[in-house]
């Protein structure tokens, strides 16, 4: 489904509740929540962000859509995740990295790096906003029609219609519900990118 075809939809949905109009920037704003929502509970966009260390350097920025890290590899090493406690407790080393802490969309390296490696991040993004009409959103297609349940409940909430808002409130934790359930029995185990060398 498009934007146009979402839009339409929740139009449609939200009659059998109420007889709120909301203009289609609105419902695109709706939309772009609900999928915001839905990648982020789901885990299901996942991108790879390839660079290199430069020697000296300890602090590299992530992508503007990061929100969560699966991987780090510098090298041919998996880095670990260490608090931010732990990464501050230690003291100041130069090396090949081992650990790794993310803070403020930034990513620190432990220890500070000594040489020009590959540094490559597996990471779980945010979806891009739908803006044009014929723009789709970037879950998987098959959950699209689950959007519309969640922007019915946003724009209902956003009306002060608390019932109508709670009916599609319960229907959209549902749908969440079992496309997180229905991605988890497919993979196995909670999402994660491994590389081909298995690192």
């Amino acid at each position: 489904m498009n934007l146009r075809e979402l839009i339409e939809a929740c139009q449609y949905t939200i009659v059998e509740v109420t007889e709120a109009f909301f203009t289609p920037e609105a419902w695109r704003g709706y939309l772009n929540a609900a999928q915001n929502e839905f990648a982020r509970k789901t885990r299901c966009i996942e991108r790879i962000s390839q660079g290199r260390t430069a020697p000296g350097r300890r602090i590299y920025p992530l992508d503007p859509d990061f929100f969560h890290i699966n991987l780090v590899r510098c090298g041919d090493r998996v880095l670990k995740p260490i608090a931010s406690y732990d990464m501050e407790a230690r003291a100041e080393e130069r090396g090949h990295p081992t650990h790794f802490h993310v803070n403020a969309g930034r990513l620190f390296l432990w220890p500070t790096p000594t040489t020009q490696e590959p540094l490559v991040v597996w990471y779980n993004a945010s979806p891009e906003d739908m803006v044009q009409d014929e723009d789709e959103p970037e879950i998987p297609r098959v959950y699209h029609h689950v959007l519309v349940p969640g922007a019915c409940y946003r724009a209902l909430r956003a009306d002060k219609d608390y019932v109508g808002a709670a009916r599609f409130e319960e229907e959209w934790k549902e749908e969440l519900y079992e496309a997180y359930t229905a991605m988890q029995m497919q993979e196995g185990e909670n999402p994660i990118v491994r590389d081909v060398y298995g690192w």
